[in-house]
């Protein structure tokens, strides 16, 4: 028996070793050790890797566990949405998702976290490090109004880095939320201005302080939130309330007034992106291709940048409503589980990245929300 435990946590090491790692080097990193062509088929076969790996890890599940095909069953038939939404959307992304968050049960989460962070603190570092021997493309990117630059240190975007030291972050204080010392937030901020020192990314930067805070809130006053109806209500709606605020705010966007103009400020353009791509597209049910230019493709190729990057109207628009309220569905069901099992780590980081969603497509990303990887565990009977 211990040696068939030993096997399942191995195999899904495996899997999230080959879900993450080729991504920080590959996807979100900008490392090439190949010619561009060669570069692009590596990337590409790194999805039908994860489904072989998860398909051997279900079919070793079901001839070992009898009962698990009862708690399958459902999320065979839940899977079917973000496999419809891919065709229509041209894009695997939120397949992948909902593949790998689904299809672990009895997943002990800490665990693999713990795996996680080690990938993070030995990958994340290696792209800086090859940036900054100058084997590596370091981009910079400026500013509206004159402000220092950004740098990316190897990555995509330097936002994209300020989302994996940000997930790192949340995923360290998930680890060591029962034990947390002075030291343990002490490395967090010193991460996060590192983080912040060279890429500017306001919305981790904050977020990765706002992490502290509700630690220190939780740990102080989880008694009183535990019993209060009015702080689980808060906690419940918060995230529907996010997605709630989105569709607002592009539906009664308006650039002539003040007030408008400095929220699209405050979201360095979201706002108006927001609008326009719900103008243009409308709400699809199960997904729609939508053309999107990323900022640097826009830089390099001295064109108009068209960036979806608030999460709850991409999911809306470019992959379905029913795909959104889903994983919306998803989230608050584990913040209630949270709240009932007092796993204030876990809801701290449910929380943070549900506020992320407003400014990044990460919060859908299982690879930055590393959260969805518990969804599973909503199947289990307690």
């Amino acid at each position: 028996m211990k040696k068939l435990r030993n096997y399942h946590t191995g195999l899904i090491f495996l899997i999230w070793f080959v879900a993450l790692v080729p991504t920080i080097l590959f996807r979100a990193g900008t490392i090439i050790f190949v010619s561009p062509a060669h570069h692009g088929r590596l990337v590409t076969m790194q999805a039908p890797i994860i489904l072989i790996l998860v398909a051997t890890y279900i079919i070793i599940e079901l001839t070992t566990k009898k009962n698990h095909l009862k708690q399958l069953a459902p999320i065979a038939l839940i899977l079917i949405i973000p496999l419809i939404s891919t065709i229509l959307s041209g894009n695997n992304r939120l397949a992948l998702a909902f593949i790998l968050a689904l299809s672990f049960i009895n997943l002990d989460l800490k665990k693999l976290m713990r795996f996680d962070l080690i990938l993070r603190f030995i990958f994340i570092p290696t792209v800086i490090a090859l940036t900054l021997l100058g084997l590596v493309e370091n981009r910079l990117i400026g500013r509206s109004g004159g402000a220092a630059y950004r740098y990316a240190l190897g990555f995509s975007h330097p936002n994209t880095l300020g989302m994996y030291v940000l997930s790192l972050c949340l995923g360290y204080l998930y680890i060591k939320y029962d034990s947390l010392k002075k030291r343990n937030y002490f490395v967090v901020m010193i991460l996060g201005c590192i983080m912040f020192y060279y890429t500017r990314s306001n919305t981790s930067f904050i977020l990765i302080g706002l992490s502290i805070l509700l630690v220190l809130v939780f740990k102080r006053w989880n008694i009183l939130i535990k019993s209060s109806q009015t702080a689980k209500v808060i906690l419940l709606s918060f995230m529907p309330f996010m997605a709630l605020l989105s569709f607002l705010s592009a539906i009664f966007y308006n650039p002539g007034t003040s007030f408008w103009r400095l929220m699209n400020r405050l979201t360095t353009g979201r706002t108006y992106f927001n609008k326009l791509f719900l103008d243009n597209y409308g709400v699809s049910l199960f997904g729609q291709q939508v053309h999107l230019v990323s900022g640097g493709r826009a830089e390099t190729y001295g064109i108009g940048a068209l960036i979806l990057d608030n999460a709850y109207m991409s999911l809306a628009i470019n992959f379905g409503i029913v795909s959104l309220v889903l994983l919306i569905l998803a989230s608050v069901l584990l913040i209630r589980r949270s709240l009932i099992f007092e796993d204030y780590g876990l809801l701290v980081a449910i929380l943070i990245f549900s506020i992320l969603g407003l400014m990044e497509t990460g919060w859908f990303d299982i690879r930055v929300n590393w959260t969805l990887l518990s969804v599973a565990s909503l199947f289990e009977k307690d």
